[in-house]
């Protein structure tokens, strides 16, 4: 089966424009993960041995661009974003030796804000993280 839904994260973002339709933006997030430990000797039933926790933390620094320039359009601005930056689970190695540590990460996406009022927006965005 596949499984499209990771698990919960949460985050913060701070865009400043740094003139025309280019913001630098930098994001902090936490993900909620678990993992599993696997005992590949054993039968497939039975191979997870055990399953714990594996907060993984993700910052970046990142450029993004609004696609429509200084304006909106229909109070919609599309936007892509291509950043650079680091994850951690800042712990030692687990029960089976693993230890994630810290990696550099690539980060892309895009996104849409809405412009309902002058002083407030509302965004949705999508972003890929890549590290080792």
């Amino acid at each position: 089966p596949v499984k499209l839904a990771g698990p919960p994260m949460l985050g913060a973002r701070y865009d400043v424009r740094i003139g025309g339709p280019a913001s630098f933006t930098g994001r902090f997030a936490t993900v909620f993960s678990e993992r599993r430990i696997l005992d590949p000797s054993r039968p497939p039933a039975t191979r997870e041995v055990a399953s714990r926790e594996q907060g993984l933390y993700l910052a970046d620094a990142a450029l993004t661009m609004a696609l429509t320039g200084q304006k909106s359009w229909k109070r919609l601005v599309p936007y892509t974003s291509v950043g650079v930056g680091v994850a951690s689970d800042f712990k030692g190695a687990d029960a089976s030796g693993y230890r994630f540590g810290t990696t550099f990460a690539f980060s892309f996406g895009g996104g849409v804000r809405w412009l309902p009022r002058d002083r407030w927006q509302l965004r949705a965005d999508v972003t890929d993280w890549l590290y080792q």
